[in-house]
């Protein structure tokens, strides 16, 4: 592997890192009046166990928590394929990490703001997302993950979004982005960013070492040509400053 290469990996890596860290924040930082939740920790644990004989909890593959939005909860592991016992619970934020779920309608009945899905290069399944159509998603990440239909979230008012090796979605559909703060690509083709110009609340854009066939620049053009392969639409307005990094350069 060329240097060239191994430079990619790792900025690719740190931004899936960093971006899951950002999730994690709203996961794990709870307020000081959020109960004890052991028995519905256990509860739920064993209805997962039930559906799912193979799948072995641990700390690593399972984790728990409630405030007063809702319950927060992470599954990890191929393993799981059935999370239909879980439809009676109110989930806020979910995290479902390298599992083998193919549709999300055990969240049909949950208010789901906090959205994080991952899968590995070799799981090929499409996961059917209908089940999102309706909701206030704030947060939303996928990474690896295959979409037929994105349809589901063109209506969402998302907040942080980040798509990583995500090959068939377009922006232009997506209606409600005018909370949008941050915009993180990774491995995922796009063309044009100019619905970009509809996000007013808009701080930080990071495309990691994707290549667009468009030029980059920022407000009044202030960015040498030279400085990326890839150029941005006009989408900073007024006093508004975007911080943008593509293929790890700052700008």
């Amino acid at each position: 592997m060329t240097n060239s290469k191994i430079l990619g990996e790792i900025v690719k890596m740190r931004h899936i890192i960093y971006c899951l860290i950002l999730l994690a924040a709203n996961l794990l930082c709870f307020d000081a009046m959020a109960k004890d939740i052991s028995s519905l920790t256990t509860e739920i644990k064993s209805r997962i166990q039930r559906d799912n004989p193979d799948w072995k909890a641990s700390e690593e593959s399972f984790f728990l928590s409630e405030n007063q939005n809702g319950l927060h909860i992470m599954i990890a592991g191929a393993n799981i394929k059935n999370l239909s016992s879980l439809k009676k619970y109110n989930f806020d934020s979910v995290w479902l990490l390298d599992t083998g779920i193919t549709d999300l309608d055990f969240l049909i009945p949950s208010q789901t703001r906090i959205l994080a899905l991952r899968k590995t290069k070799t799981q090929p399944e499409f996961i059917d997302i209908s089940a999102m159509k309706g909701k206030n998603i704030e947060r939303l990440a996928l990474i690896n993950v295959k979409v037929k239909d994105f349809s589901p979230l063109y209506h969402s008012p998302f907040r942080y979004l980040t798509f990583c090796d995500i090959s068939n979605v377009n922006f232009e559909k997506f209606t409600n982005l005018r909370q949008l703060e941050a915009l993180y690509l990774l491995e995922t083709p796009i063309t044009d960013l100019s619905f970009l110009k509809k996000c007013p609340k808009l701080r930080q854009v990071i495309l990691g070492d994707i290549e667009l066939p468009v030029e980059l620049f920022q407000e009044k053009n202030k960015l040498p040509r030279s400085t990326a392969r890839a150029r941005i639409g006009d989408f900073a307005s007024g006093d508004r400053l975007v911080q943008l990094e593509c293929g790890g350069k700052h700008f």
